[in-house]
């Protein structure tokens, strides 16, 4: 099973999607929804649930959004802190404070529970959620304690302060035991968290 938190218009789950029996995409941005169920309705895919909700730390809704307009991919759960749009990075204060929403939320352990799924037969999560990963990673460290699923996530430097990808990398490589990256010939290398930080590298495979 492949569970993809941030599926945006659906590259990876459809790619998934003949690699696993199961595959969850989990996507709130509306316009990312809507296209998404649009790419997928023009194939016949029979293994791939949709969730639009965020993976998050609690069942309930949360501020979603900013980052310029829904469907870019950049949507957000950070704008629900109200210090986010002073951070600094890739979007201006407007740019961030606008087009937000509420959305519904989801925890692992519930949507696991919803869809009747055995922690065990997680093969792979994915996690691109735009800065997110600031608020699902703490919540969600038990889980990857007990199970130890293969974990790739992206991280967003240009959203988050270095002391959150510092915190997250913490709670990462305190879990597991090793950490990889992928050069663009495919080749996987095992780096560590201080080359991680040093080099900013942004997609990261913990196992």
């Amino acid at each position: 099973m492949y569970i993809d938190a941030g599926s945006w218009i659906g590259p990876t789950v459809m790619y998934a999607s003949s690699l696993f029996k199961r595959v969850m995409a989990m996507e709130p941005d509306r316009i990312a929804l809507y296209r998404l169920k649009q790419n997928l309705s023009v194939n016949e895919y029979k293994n791939i649930t949709i969730i639009d909700k965020c993976l998050s730390r609690e069942n309930g809704t949360i501020d979603f959004g900013g980052n310029g307009k829904w469907g870019n991919s950049e949507s957000t759960m950070l704008v629900s802190d109200n210090d986010y749009s002073s951070w600094g990075g890739r979007w201006d204060k407007d740019a961030r404070e606008n087009n937000v929403k509420t959305v519904n939320t989801i925890t692992m352990d519930k949507m696991l529970e919803d869809e009747d799924i055995n922690p065990t037969d997680i093969s792979l999560i994915k996690m691109d959620i735009e800065g997110g990963e600031l608020i699902v990673i703490p919540h969600l460290q038990h889980f990857l304690r007990q199970h130890k699923p293969i974990f790739y996530i992206s991280l967003h430097y240009c959203f988050l302060k270095l002391e959150h990808i510092i915190m997250i990398l913490d709670i990462l490589f305190n879990i597991y035991g090793t950490c990889y990256v992928f050069d663009v010939t495919g080749t996987k290398q095992e780096v560590t968290k201080e080359v991680v930080l040093t080099l900013k590298l942004k997609s990261l495979v913990f196992e």
